[in-house]
Parts: structure tokens; sequence; C-alpha cells
């Protein structure tokens, strides 16, 4: 039974051809084939045999010699060890629900990204279509204040997007419903030239108001619901569930911009993760731990943690971004993206050999340096 899904990519992310490179993985892999198609010097030839750091407290911390190699390597190769820490990590933080139609594993993965705005980027890319030859490209629900690099970003590929009204607690829920019932009216009259244009003065980010030329429903709600930008306000943890079931209601996907989730800490409410409790059933349960970094937090963790969207994906319409830039540092250049196999399959920095900008070394050296950065040195 084919798999459904709630996200729809964009054509030019569908039009990618396959990897030509992906059978040529394992061969590359093994350092006892010399792959010439690689176009790199012998590994025996890299300039680096050691690499060790000090941190601020005067713990030292020494790579392996298999991973100071792999840091000189194609990022990619790389990786290993970091997405599977971010695949254990968001399983245990955030416990998606989301599985396959059949049941027969987790219905998210996860992808390397350089930083933020890579991955917003990435982003934009998966889901909107590029502007047409009149200008014209897919339309965006934002926030009515919003992030000005990512507005920047919708608009170098003619992104259309339309302002959610906020209050002091960030999106209005009914105020989200409303746009969109006025969304489905401006279209519906678009489709039918006769037909007398619907009551729908104003337009535009910030107004609150659907124009009448709305050609199509808005693909996706980008949002900052955690230290949002401009404005620093939090998302309640009760207007998820209702964004998100409005979103569900009217096919809308959800880009969670969230890297400033881990400086929530209030010392109260738990997180979504359950006090960092590790899943023994289900698809979470499947996946398999990193053995250097199998456990990624001590049990109390997680309090003061608030909610997320990907918390309650239901059916794999959310994208979730996080960034190490605002918790380790942010010239590491490395952020994670989770969402539905096939979002995380066709993001431009899928593994090998494409969007190869995220860095190899910190790659090599993070989930160790994150935990003991985070874990054990931060006061939480």
């Amino acid at each position: 039974m084919a798999a459904r899904h709630a996200i729809t990519l964009s054509s030019r992310v569908q039009r990618l051809p396959p990897n030509p490179f992906a059978p040529l993985v394992p061969l590359m892999k093994d350092p006892a084939n010399i792959v010439l198609a690689q176009g790199v010097p012998p590994m025996e030839l890299f300039p680096l045999a050691a690499m060790s750091v000090t941190l601020a407290d005067g713990t030292a911390v020494s790579l392996s010699a298999s991973d100071v190699q792999s840091a000189q390597r194609y990022p990619p190769f790389a990786w290993g060890p970091l997405l599977s820490w971010c695949r254990r990590h968001t399983a245990e933080v955030h416990r998606p629900p989301h599985a396959t139609e059949t049941g027969g594993g987790a219905g998210w993965d996860v992808a390397v990204a350089a930083g933020s705005m890579s991955s917003v980027e990435m982003a934009i890319a998966l889901l909107l279509e590029p502007a047409n030859d009149q200008g014209k490209g897919d339309w965006l629900l934002v926030e009515e204040f919003s992030f000005t690099a990512s507005l920047d970003c919708l608009a170098s590929v003619g992104a259309r997007t339309l302002g959610v009204p906020m209050d002091r607690h960030g999106i209005d829920p009914a105020a989200l419903r409303q746009m969109l019932v006025d969304c489905q009216r401006a279209v519906a009259a678009a489709a039918h030239a006769d037909a007398a244009p619907p009551s729908l003065p104003g337009a535009g980010p910030g107004t609150g108001k659907v124009p009448a030329s709305l050609d199509r429903m808005p693909k996706a709600l980008y949002t900052i619901p955690v230290g949002q930008n401009p404005t620093g306000g939090r998302l309640p943890a009760s207007r998820y569930q209702e964004i998100y079931d409005v979103c569900q209601e009217f096919g809308v996907a959800i880009i969670e911009d969230d890297p400033y989730y881990y400086l929530q800490h209030d010392g109260t409410a738990a997180g979504p993760g359950a006090a960092g409790a590790v899943a023994t059933e289900g698809p979470m349960a499947a996946l398999e731990p990193c053995a250097e970094v199998a456990t990624v937090a001590p049990a109390d963790v997680w309090r003061g943690l608030g909610r997320s969207f990907l918390s309650l994906d239901v059916d794999g319409r959310v994208i979730r971004l996080d960034s190490f830039s605002k918790i380790v540092a942010p010239g590491f250049r490395l952020g994670w993206i989770t969402a539905a196999p096939h979002v995380v399959g066709r993001a431009p920095c899928a593994p090998p050999p494409r969007g190869l900008a995220a860095p190899a070394a910190p790659a090599a050296a993070t989930p160790r340096l994150f935990i003991l950065l985070l874990w054990s040195h931060l006061p939480l």
C-alpha cells in the first residue's frame, strides 16, 4: 500500500534525478578501495593526524582517529554519528507520532543543514514553486511580524506572503482559521471570472486581510514559535494543537523554525519528550542509538521545555528546523531538519553528494561536544 503524505514537494525538487553516486557510497566508505570518481587525495595524505579541543571549564576532548579522518572528507562521510544523535535526540524530546501508513517504522527522518538560514532555504525549495513568467510564486502564511532574512529569502524566489494576525502570545488561531476561510473564498472567486469578487479589502503581510487576487491556497505556514523574531514571544502550549488542527483542516504544511527552543526553560512544565524518556515500543523504538552518545541527557533535562508542532504531527505536515548556533556556537554552521522521509530524502542537504555546505569537521565533533557543553556544563 502506497504511503499518503501531507506534504507535496515542489516540482523542481520532484524533477531531481536519482543520485548517480549513491551506488558508489559503500565503495567510497571502504578504505581498501580507490575510487577515482571521488576526486580527492588518498586519505593517508590528509594533513591532520589528530584533533583535540579544550572546553572553557578545562575539559579536554580528543577526536578518534576515524573521526579526524572523516572530518577531512566530504561532509556526508562525517555526518553518520551526528545524524544518529539527531534521530535519537528528536525521538526523546519530541516523540513525533507520525508513522508510515503500514506502521513499519518512524514516519520521519533528519537531515543535516548548515545552520538556521540554510534550513529555511531548504524548506522553501522543498515546498514552494518559483515565480512564473509574471513574477507570481506560491503563497505562504507568515506571522504578521517575521524574521527579515526569511522574508528576504521568500522574496528571492517570488513567494507571496500573507501576514497572520498576532497578539502578545503569538499567532491567533481563530484569526488564522478566518484567513484560510477567506483564502478559499478568494480562490473560488478567481476560478470563476464572472463571479463577483469577495469583499476582502487590504492585502499583504501584517494586514490580516486576503487580496481578491489570490489565485491559489497558501502552501504552508512559516512560524517561529519560541523567541519569535522580532517580537520575542513564546507561543502558549494550548495554541500548538489549535494551530495544527487549523492547518490540517485546510491542507497547509507547517515550517517550524525553532532555533531558540532550548532557551525557554522555566523550571515548571515538562516538555513533549516526557522528561527524556526513551520509547520502548512503536516507531521510535526502531531507532538505532549512536554507540558513543546513546545517552543524550539526564532524565530531568527536558523540564521547562514547551511543546512543538513536531510532537503533534500525526500526518507528516511539519518541517521542523533546529540549530546548534544558539546553544553551542554559531561558527559551527550546523543544524538539522526533521520531516517525513520523502521530504528529508529530497532535501538539498541530503547526503551524498548534494548540498555540501555543512562543514565536515564540526559534524564529526559536534555529538560529543554538544553533550559535554549543554548537558554537563550549562546550568539548566
